[in-house]
């Protein structure tokens, strides 16, 4: 038996670690053997298109529930799948059972063993296909593609063949910085099962009593639960790149300490973007010359000729590399195919709006001063301002 309260905290665990909502995946009672991916037409509005609270519930309770896909409404969707975002609170390994050598629990202890340094995981019959799923959640956030890098290196190195249909971690690595994640089905749906890491039996069935069996689950979280500081810690000190490593331990020095000398500008960006990019997976070239004129402003430490001779100047070296590390860099040093065109322009956008923030901030310029006065104080065009100003 379970009271109301504990069924409510359960339900708010679950939607608060699954809050990746966007291009989810979705399966038909009218068409059961395929996942589909919620389509948004452009131009529209993402609310829409977002998986919501509600339909969540709907699903882990056991009823049907309507999404909107495209320019229609489905009514008979029956399962649900989450990608991953920027950040995640969980990671989960993937063993199906159709014709598998890993389909057993000698394979399910070694993986026990491997990961014993982070904590058990729940151990799930993922459907009614008999299909496992291991899953590890985690008190915090963390980055989802360092941990994506840090888990394929430690199943691989451990003799595991990370493939399709057979042995999947979640989440992946990307082949590119604008792909998706793969999607995964979330737990507490039709079909589920707790197992006990031991001996696999069954300690909990969804169809039994679906409401029961999300309590039984959120338990389970909650005892289980990875501390983020010692996994982020564990991450950093981990890249399966010895390069990597060097490069993470240089840039957390430089990003921390600054400039210590002068004559560094040119050296320093060039790091500090490259930094960006590889440890912090920012890869839009406008998130990445805002960050690199922020941490300019913080970290020049009066020592950058450029800065100290022309703020203006200074933001431009940060546009200049922003747009040079992204055709190097991407998370462990991969090709990012981008227009270089396009990009310098979106760069300069971002440095206008860094210049005009600032010098708001600085209070330089206010609201209340004409278009042709702002300027002649910051040198940004009448017609750029105008546009910011809007």
């Amino acid at each position: 038996m379970f009271d109301d309260n504990e069924l409510e905290a359960a339900k708010k665990l679950f939607l608060v670690i699954h809050n990746h909502r966007y291009d989810f995946l979705y399966q038909t009672e009218s068409n059961p053997d395929e996942w589909k991916t919620v389509v948004k037409p452009d131009g529209l509005n993402y609310k829409s298109y977002i998986l919501r609270d509600d339909q969540i519930l709907d699903i882990i309770s056991g009823a049907n529930t309507v999404i909107k896909t495209g320019f229609r409404n489905v009514k008979d969707v029956e399962y649900l799948s989450c990608r991953f975002g920027k950040f995640t609170r969980y990671f989960a390994l993937d063993i199906d059972s159709d014709k598998n050598e890993y389909y057993n629990l000698e394979t399910v202890n070694k993986l026990c063993e491997i990961t014993k340094h982070l904590g058990e995981p729940l151990f799930i019959r993922s459907s009614f296909t008999g299909g496992w799923h291991l899953r590890w959640y985690f008190t915090e956030e963390i980055k989802t593609y360092n941990l994506a890098v840090y888990l394929k290196d430690l199943f691989t190195k451990n003799d595991f063949t990370i493939q399709g249909g057979k042995f999947e971690v979640f989440p992946n690595i990307k082949s590119d910085p604008k792909a998706l994640y793969q999607g995964l089905r979330l737990p507490c749906q039709r079909g589920s099962g707790l197992l006990s890491l031991y001996d696999g039996r069954v300690t909990a069935k969804w169809d039994e009593d679906p409401k029961l069996f999300l309590i039984h689950w959120a338990d389970e979280v909650k005892k289980n639960l990875i501390d983020i500081k010692y996994l982020s810690e564990l991450i950093n000190n981990e890249f399966i790149n010895p390069r990597s490593k060097s490069w993470n331990k240089e840039y957390i020095e430089l990003k921390e300490n600054g400039f210590t000398r002068t004559s560094q500008t040119n050296y320093i960006l060039k790091n500090i973007a490259k930094g960006l990019i590889v440890f912090e997976s920012i890869t839009d070239v406008n998130d990445l010359t805002k960050a690199l004129c922020e941490w300019l402003d913080k970290k020049n430490n009066g020592l950058s000729e450029e800065y100290n001779k022309s703020k203006k100047s200074a933001y431009a070296w940060c546009k200049r590399w922003a747009v040079c590390a992204l055709k190097q860099y991407k998370p462990l040093n991969k090709m990012v195919k981008k227009k270089v065109n396009n990009n310098s322009k979106r760069a300069l956008s971002a440095q206008y709006d860094h210049q005009l923030d600032k010098a708001f901030k600085d209070g330089l310029i206010n609201s209340e001063m004409s278009i042709r006065r702002i300027e002649q104080i910051t040198g940004i065009s009448k017609s750029v301002i105008q546009r910011r100003l809007k």
